[in-house]
């Protein structure tokens, strides 16, 4: 459980990040921010190759050219993947 409350003390706004309530420090919450960017790249990645393998696999059955749709969509889909992380990272 991630909480995040936004607190107005004095006229001026806190921004309290915590787990279960706690408080976190700095270094933990780079690690939640690297755990996080990590497990998105992987995201961003394993779906544009599923849904371009998806594609290439219907792509075969209809027009008859089984493997070669499956394998040109994962290759697209590879790349797709590789330029959507590389774009979020700029």
């Amino acid at each position: 459980l991630y909480i995040v409350k936004i607190v107005l003390i004095g006229g001026i706004i806190y921004d309290v990040r915590g787990i279960g309530g706690m408080s976190m420090g700095k270094e933990k919450s780079d690690l939640w921010m690297a755990i996080s960017k990590a497990s998105t790249t992987g995201f961003t990645i394993l779906c544009s190759i599923g849904i371009c393998m998806g594609l290439g696999y219907a792509l075969d059955h209809y027009v008859g050219t089984s493997p070669w749709g499956l394998l040109i969509g994962g290759i697209v889909g590879g790349f797709l993947g590789l330029y959507g992380v590389i774009r979020q990272c700029m």
